[in-house]
């Protein structure tokens, strides 16, 4: 599993609330209704990525690394829409090297399972997409207002749902870090695993994604 997996599910949640957005009226329910259902069935894609991603989370990738800033910059680059991450080919080659990236066809990749380094990229990248998701909450909140002025109880409901699923992802990022951080500073054991909580929440984003 890769960065790109996730970045490109929040792409496609915030183009279909860029596009609702840009609608002059919400009192057609079948197309706000398709947008709609365009953004939470990648909303839900990304509940089961982070599933995925987090049950192997470990403390041995919570702490800083020395390539950190070559990571952060690839996935900064690959949010704004940029395949070039401008970044100097040694950077490039130590975080490939140190199994922190992975270059296929000329591309580079940000992995996020298997081996620590790849752990490491899973809370860089965590934190990143929490940011992300502030924006788009924002956004899903000027949709709902919207939509309870101008749109039926259908459509009003339908944003809200979106809005609620948005919310829930952004609390459980936001559990996830302060987890993390709190567990790695109390007890700097670098091979504790987080089996338990991260098993809790990765059910919870499930359960709450598709409720």
């Amino acid at each position: 599993m890769y960065a790109s997996s996730f970045i490109e599910a929040f792409e496609t949640v915030e183009s279909a609330v860029e596009r609702a957005l840009s609608l002059d009226t919400y009192r057609r329910a079948g197309r706000v209704r398709r947008i709609r259902s365009e953004a939470v069935a990648a909303v839900d894609d990304i509940a089961e990525l982070a599933t995925v991603a987090v049950a192997g989370v470990e403390l041995s990738g919570y702490g800083e690394w020395e390539t950190d800033d070559t990571v952060e910059s690839v996935i900064a680059a690959r949010i704004a829409g940029r395949d070039d991450p401008d970044l100097a080919v040694e950077d490039i080659d130590r975080a490939v090297s140190a199994d922190r990236l992975v270059e296929e066809a000329g591309t580079v990749l940000v992995p996020l399972t298997e081996g620590s380094g790849a752990i490491r990229n899973w809370w860089l990248l965590a934190d990143a997409l929490r940011d992300w998701l502030a924006d788009l909450i924002d956004d899903a909140r000027r949709l709902h207002r919207r939509a309870s002025v101008d749109g039926s109880d259908l459509v009003e409901t339908a944003f809200w749902t979106l809005l609620d699923r948005l919310v829930a992802l952004r609390e459980l990022l936001d559990e996830a870090l302060t987890m993390g951080e709190f567990v790695y500073r109390s007890t700097r054991r670098e091979t504790f695993e987080l089996l338990t909580d991260v098993g809790r929440i990765a059910g919870t984003i499930t359960e709450r994604t598709h409720a």
